[in-house]
């Protein structure tokens, strides 16, 4: 069930339904912090440096991989533990892609 809320510039607004399938806050609180952009992936903050887009690798594995959402999620070795945690939870597989998976 969705919710509505009210904004305080009068508009009206509803959370995302898949908010309401997730009984796990830790898990909660994640995919907030994801769809929001704050995951301090190197993918962003390159940006500022002026690095190129195919230099922003993974500093957490050796695939030599541009560390972004994709590739957190579904690809580096460093977070297989927490894809396998999840698994019950969201359908992690390497099949998904980001879009599927969100």
């Amino acid at each position: 069930m969705q919710t509505k809320y009210l904004s305080l510039k009068g508009m009206l607004y509803e959370s995302e339904s898949y908010l309401c399938d997730i009984n796990c806050v830790q898990l909660w609180k994640a995919l907030a912090w994801f769809r929001c952009g704050n995951m301090q992936l190197e993918v962003m903050l390159s940006v500022w440096k002026g690095v190129l887009y195919t230099e922003r690798l993974c500093q957490g594995c050796d695939l030599g991989k541009v560390e972004d959402e994709e590739h957190l999620l579904l690809v580096c070795p460093n977070t297989q533990k927490v894809r396998e945690r999840f698994c019950s939870t969201l359908p992690l597989t390497h099949t998904n892609t980001l879009a599927e998976l969100m």
